[in-house]
């Protein structure tokens, strides 16, 4: 089985947020990625929640 890699783009801490950026970015370097997939296929629908691990290449 051969994995896909994509490339995610730093952003900053959210408005709600009381952390600055570089507070945020280091709370949550190795926290995965929360996506919310949904598939349809004719008249029905299913949404799967997976959980990504990241790993950052080239932080120092």
């Amino acid at each position: 089985m051969s994995a896909t890699r994509y490339g995610l783009t730093p952003t900053t801490a959210p408005l709600w947020s009381a952390s600055n950026a570089d507070d945020w970015r280091r709370d949550y370097a190795n926290e995965p990625v929360r996506l919310s997939i949904t598939a349809r296929l004719k008249d029905s629908e299913w949404i799967v929640p997976l959980e990504i691990p990241v790993t950052i290449e080239g932080a120092s």
